[in-house]
């Protein structure tokens, strides 16, 4: 009985170990199944992007500027040239001459802002100037839609006359490359005024600095009269700046007056003077053609 029940014994787990092992082999051929079919699929598509063809419409190219075919069943990739896109900045892209403006995907961006020093080793971006495309040119500047005209009125009474005057100019200002306008309408006048009175010359003024000047020919006859003069800067600097400031402007003028010496003579004398004006208003200055602080 003994040797019976231990022969049994031996038979449960003979066989309870061949159905683990054959449980385990159906799940390592399953794994190895599995794995084999990952393989497959790798290779196929692996094979796919080796560029296996026909025809070169079997080639898909990987953007504009790649041109395909199918060469001896492969597919065949070369860059067009003077495309924009093709990763090489040629001297024409679509056409056009190659530029930050024509082909950004070659070139590089056309934007970013300078850089001034307001401290020693201290910098910070510049508030106006800026990179910006004009056409097909990348420049630095103030874009067109960032500048306005603006207009400052003075008037003044002299002893014998009184003269108003407008100046327009741009904001922000480019001392490289803008100019101030002076208008001057004569507005009323005296008994004893001589025409006619002239306007000899305008300058503009920073504190007690000149930094533009225009000989001027005007001449006034009658009230309502009125002229117009250009004024440019005459100030330079090799620095990128940017300051708002406050400016004056100096008129040189003459003309005669009428003296009464008794109760029918008169006599008449030149006079020549100057005004300085001051213009109300901070104008922003900038000059695009600095040099950046951190170049």
């Amino acid at each position: 009985m003994e040797a019976a029940s231990q022969l049994r014994y031996h038979s449960i787990s003979l066989n309870n170990a061949l159905r683990i092992t054959l449980i385990k082999s159906k799940e390592v051929f399953k794994i190895r199944k599995i794995t084999l079919a990952i393989i497959i699929i790798g290779m196929l598509f692996l094979a796919g992007c080796g560029g296996e063809c026909k025809t070169s419409t079997d080639c898909k190219a990987t953007n504009k500027c790649d041109m395909v075919n199918c060469v001896e069943k492969k597919c065949s990739h070369n860059f067009k040239p003077n495309c924009c896109g093709n990763g090489q900045e040629d001297a024409l892209e679509n056409g056009k001459p190659g530029s930050k403006c024509s082909c950004p995907e070659d070139y590089g961006a056309c934007e970013g802002r300078g850089k001034i020093e307001y401290r020693q080793d201290k910098f910070m971006d510049t508030k106006f100037l800026q990179r910006f495309c004009e056409g097909n040119e990348c420049i630095f500047g103030v874009p067109k839609e960032n500048i306005v005209d603006k207009q400052l009125v003075d008037e003044k009474e002299f002893s014998f006359f009184t003269l108003g005057t407008i100046i327009t100019y741009k904001e922000p200002f480019d001392i490289t490359a803008d100019s101030f306008k002076f208008r001057f309408t004569l507005k009323d006048d005296s008994a004893d005024l001589v025409y006619p009175i002239k306007l000899t010359s305008i300058q503009v003024l920073r504190a007690s600095e000149m930094l533009g000047e225009k000989v001027m020919t005007t001449e006034f006859i009658a009230v309502g009269n009125s002229d117009e003069v250009i004024v440019p800067l005459s100030y330079t600097t090799t620095k990128l700046e940017e300051y708002d400031q406050a400016l004056g402007f100096k008129l040189y003028y003459e003309y005669t007056k009428r003296i009464k010496i008794s109760s029918e003579e008169y006599r008449e004398e030149l006079v020549r003077d100057s005004y300085q004006g001051t213009l109300k208003s901070k104008i922003n200055f900038v000059n695009p053609k600095g040099k950046d602080a951190q170049e």
